[in-house]
Order: structure tokens, then C-alpha cells, then sequence
């Protein structure tokens, strides 16, 4: 969907700075419209896998993967930057006392390790950060920022990911950052959203998670700077790990991780173990516990958690197939067990709203913890 981001715009007002996607409008509207795009999108992310050219292993990589990240201490990897100066605000939508902006600013990122230069600098469209931001008129109460999955990043499949306009009237600001080589990011031609991180290439995809969490570091500086004060998180699958990984280095207000992985070197090991035959893995000595040590300077089970208990919600699926129960209930546990809800459904059933009664739960949770504002579907706490 590169380039294509106006492509189904309606106009709801003739002004071309003026446009909202059919999606995006109907996370305000709600009704059968919306649950018919809900089962598209549930559809399409349930089909999606891991299987692909961008997870064949380069085990010479692999070594040298394993010498750089083995053992790496947070400050050399997470270091803080600054708020970001020039932000670029574009008019996207008027909404109910309030706007929508899309929002680019410069990546402050700066490489750990320099011989992934080369594939970052290739993807200058990667050097800027996209956002789409849903504001009050008022001063809000407090903000979300959305973290979405892999291959989303369009804003119309982010509108369908995290509902914004369901956030918006509960009171909340809402952002919705598309991540590295996601979206906007991601470089031009047959490439498509998300194919280059995460990858088999194991320093691009550590740097990527660097970079996502410096570009929501930026954000919240600059949310801040306008007035936010209460700012937490939701992420979904890809997003949920690095939400959750957030939630291990910032103090956030509230965190809510959805369908999250929590292990990337297990996920890595399950594709490896179906590309190769046990005599070539054991001739290049790989095993989880190795692909698990090259990724944990960013594993979420790595960190205590700074986010309060009581503002910690997971959200997981009993038959996912990409994101196995195991690893939300390993973050679950490792959470001290906050709340949970259990999906009756594999790795889209978040968007299935007829089966289940996930936003309820995520409008209780809100109001419980005084973030939302005001309740839109339920009454009762």
C-alpha cells in the first residue's frame, strides 16, 4: 500500500487538507460497516506467517551477531534522546472537538552498531518517523500510543488495529506511529510494509527495535512538551512486544500489550528448526539459547516492569498460531499476573468485536485507573 495512502479517501469535506480513510471514519461511526472491515482485516492478519526470504539465516552474520549483543548492558543500547524540534504537522480530518494530524519528524536514532549502516542508509524513508495523531481541542486527560504488528503500518489497517476513534471518545489523545520499515518507512518498489524488520538479518532487526523505542521515546517527549502528562501504550503482536519491552524501560501510566510476542528468539528458533536439518544447525552451533541471547537486550522477560500492576492489562489468544499462548502467558506471569483476557480466537481475533468482549474490558480497565474520561459502551465498572 506504499503511495497509496489517499487512495480510498472519502471526502467528507471538499478541502484536500481535509480527507479521513473510510476505515478511520468508521472507528467514530461503529455499526455493521465496521464489523464487516473488522472480519476483512481478521481475515487477513490470521493468514499471515513467518515463512518468507527475509528469515533465511546467514550464520556467518549469526556469530557476529552473538559477539555484538551477547551481554550488552541497557544504557549501551537504550540511550535516551532528545525531544524531537521540528515536527511537521499536516491537517488530515476535523473531528468532535477536535483534529487529526499526521505528524513526521526526524529519527534521532543512532546506530550501536555501525556495520548495520549500510541498511539503514539505503532506506532513507526509514530516517523519518510517521504518525498519525488524534486530538482534542481541550487539553486531554491523558494519551495512548499505538504500536502496531508486523506488516501493518498503512493507517487505514491501523485504524482497524486499535480502533482509534473508540480511544478518541473516551477522552484520550490517540498516536499512532508506524515503525521502522513499516509503513511510510518502508523503502519504495516491491517491497512491501514491514518485509525488512524483523528478519532473519539480525542487526538490522535489533537496531530496529533500538530506533522504535527512541521514535515513542521522541514522541512522548513531545507529547509532554504540549501538555500530556498521563501517556501509556498498546501494541499489538510485534507492537505488543515492544510495547511491553517499553513498559520494562520507561515508566509509562498504563500499558496494554495485545496478542504480544514476548520471545523473539523463540519464534526465530521455530523457523530456523523448519528450514534447516539438525546436522547443519549443530555444525553452525545454533539452538534457542543462542538466537535468545543475541535478541535479549530487547526481550520484555528481561526488565521489571515500571508500569504499577494494577495499570498492566494483557490481551492474548487461546488459538493463536503465530503468537503461541505460551509466550503472553510467560509475560503474564512474569507481570506479577495482572489482569488478562483470554481471546477465544487465533492471532486477528482482537478485531472479531461480535465474539468478544475485549473493548468493554479495555474501557474498564481505563475508567478504573482514571485514564478514560467518560464510559462509551458500558455503564457499570
Amino acid at each position: 500500500m506504499k503511495n497509496k495512502s489517499l487512495s480510498d479517501y472519502c471526502v467528507i469535506n471538499p478541502n484536500p487538507e481535509n480527507r479521513l480513510s473510510r476505515f478511520e471514519r468508521l472507528t467514530l461511526l461503529g455499526g455493521e460497516e465496521l464489523e464487516k472491515a473488522l472480519e476483512w482485516v481478521a481475515r487477513r492478519y490470521d493468514g499471515s506467517d513467518y515463512d518468507g526470504e527475509q528469515f533465511v539465516v546467514d550464520f556467518a552474520e549469526r556469530r557476529r551477531a552473538q559477539q555484538l549483543f551477547s551481554g550488552l548492558k541497557v544504557e549501551q543500547f537504550f540511550v535516551p534522546p532528545a525531544a524531537p524540534l521540528d515536527v511537521v504537522e499536516v491537517p488530515v480530518h476535523g473531528l468532535p472537538n477536535g483534529s487529526i494530524s499526521d505528524l513526521s519528524f526526524p529519527s534521532a536514532y543512532r546506530l550501536f552498531c555501525m556495520e548495520a549502516q549500510e541498511r539503514f542508509v539505503t532506506v532513507p524513508e526509514n530516517a523519518t518517523v510517521h504518525a498519525r495523531y488524534w486530538r482534542h481541542s481541550e487539553p486531554a486527560r491523558a494519551a495512548v500510543v499505538a504500536v502496531h504488528g508486523w506488516t501493518m503500518g498503512d493507517q487505514r489497517i491501523n485504524a482497524l488495529a486499535f480502533l482509534p476513534g473508540f480511544f478518541y471518545r473516551l477522552g484520550l489523545d490517540v498516536v499512532l506511529l508506524e515503525l521502522p520499515f513499516h509503513g511510510r518507512r518502508s523503502p519504495g518498489g516491491n517491497v512491501h510494509s514491514g518485509e525488512l524488520f524483523p528478519s532473519a538479518d539480525f542487526l538490522r532487526t535489533n537496531e530496529a527495535i533500538g530506533q522504535a523505542i527512541s521514535d515513542l521515546r521522541q514522541v512522548v517527549l513531545w507529547l509532554k512538551l504540549r501538555g500530556l502528562q498521563q501517556i501509556g501504550s498498546i501494541g499489538v503482536s510485534l507492537g505488543g512486544y515492544i510495547s511491553a519491552l517499553w513498559a520494562g524501560l520507561d515508566e509509562l501510566d498504563y500499558c496494554i500489550p495485545v496478542v504480544p510476542l514476548v520471545s523473539m528468539g523463540g519464534i526465530a528458533w521455530e523457523v530456523v528448526r523448519a528450514q534447516c536439518d539438525e546436522a547443519q544447525l549443530m555444525r553452525h552451533n545454533v539452538n534457542r539459547d543462542m538466537l535468545e541471547s543475541i535478541y535479549q537486550i530487547h526481550a520484555p522477560l528481561e526488565y521489571e516492569v515500571r508500569v504499577p500492576r494494577a495499570r498492566r492489562m494483557i490481551i492474548a489468544g487461546l488459538g493463536d498460531a503465530m503468537v503461541p499462548a505460551e509466550q503472553p502467558r510467560a509475560l503474564w506471569q512474569h507481570w506479577e499476573r495482572p489482569q488478562i483476557h483470554w481471546l477465544m480466537g487465533g492471532h486477528a481475533a482482537q478485531f472479531k468485536l461480535k465474539k468478544s468482549q475485549v473493548l468493554e474490558d479495555i474501557e474498564r480497565f481505563l475508567l478504573k485507573i482514571g485514564i478514560a474520561e467518560q464510559a462509551v459502551l458500558t455503564v457499570d465498572d
